[in-house]
């Protein structure tokens, strides 16, 4: 693949792919963002080939990926009054250089 030709990807994708290559169980994806009682997938992580470890023009691997919801699922409104209604989605990523 041409360098120039940009794929995203999931961030997702990618630990879902990770889990089953070493036998872990992937996870469901949790909710970003609830409507009423309906919990929504809204915000996400793409990532270049840069950060998937199968392309040869890797730089990094994503060791984690945290979808931080508490304040929607359980909200504390003394803590969480001025919270965002969408949860924070964080990864953590190792340079391979």
């Amino acid at each position: 693949m041409p360098p120039s030709k940009k794929i995203l990807t999931d961030v997702n994708e990618l630990s879902s792919e990770q889990s089953s290559e070493q036998d872990l169980p992937t996870l469901e994806r949790a909710p970003t963002h609830y409507h009423f009682a309906k919990g929504n997938v809204l915000d996400y992580i793409l990532l270049s080939q840069e950060f998937q470890q199968d392309s040869p023009y890797s730089l990094a691997d994503v060791n984690d990926y945290k979808v931080l919801n508490s304040h929607l699922i359980n909200p504390i409104y003394e803590n969480d009054k001025q919270a965002s209604d969408h949860a924070f989605v964080a990864i953590t990523v190792r340079f391979v250089l």
